[in-house]
């Protein structure tokens, strides 16, 4: 099992921060287009090469989040209404997302394996996430749908991604 840890800070000008691992060695970076049309975010690995990219699809009323891997389209992420707990619709590998909006605790499953999972953890300076990776192979696409889900959830509360910083 794989865990990385993702550190939301409360303001910066753009959307750029890392994700470690529990001895703070750097896995991912992520960093954000400041003008672009919709939110599009970059993930490069230790080397500083992209990885993946999360991109807003604006084609659509409903919030809808692509993710590629490594040139590879993987997939599309969207919200789908529900009246007691949120669920997201993910096209591609067959994962299905469940999750507690108020609690922002996900779990990504494929039939009755789990794939990986975020947990906010609470009595943290800003808010800290937690992500559990069960397979090496997964570990990107997990990453990647992680961000999409968030951007989602800020993109709802009209809040702005650039919440998740390294910069102040």
């Amino acid at each position: 099992m794989i865990k990385l840890y993702m550190k939301q800070k409360h303001f910066s000008w753009r959307t750029r921060f890392t994700i470690t691992d529990e001895f703070e060695e750097v896995h991912y970076y992520v960093q954000g287009e400041i003008i672009s049309l919709g939110r599009n975010l970059h993930i490069l690995d230790y080397n500083n090469e992209e990885v993946a990219q999360v991109r807003e699809k604006l084609t659509s009323v409903i919030d809808r989040y692509s993710i590629t891997i490594g040139g590879q389209n993987m997939g599309t992420i969207k919200h789908k209404m529900s009246i007691l707990k949120p669920k997201y619709e993910f096209t591609g590998p067959g994962w299905e997302i469940k999750g507690s909006t108020l609690q922002r605790d996900y779990t990504i499953t494929k039939g009755n394996q789990l794939i990986g999972s975020a947990h906010k953890k609470l009595m943290s300076w800003g808010d800290s996430y937690e992500i559990e990776i069960e397979e090496h192979e997964n570990e990107t696409a997990v990453v990647a749908v992680i961000l999409a889900i968030n951007a989602i959830l800020n993109d709802e509360k009209d809040e702005d991604i650039n919440r998740f910083s390294d910069d102040d």
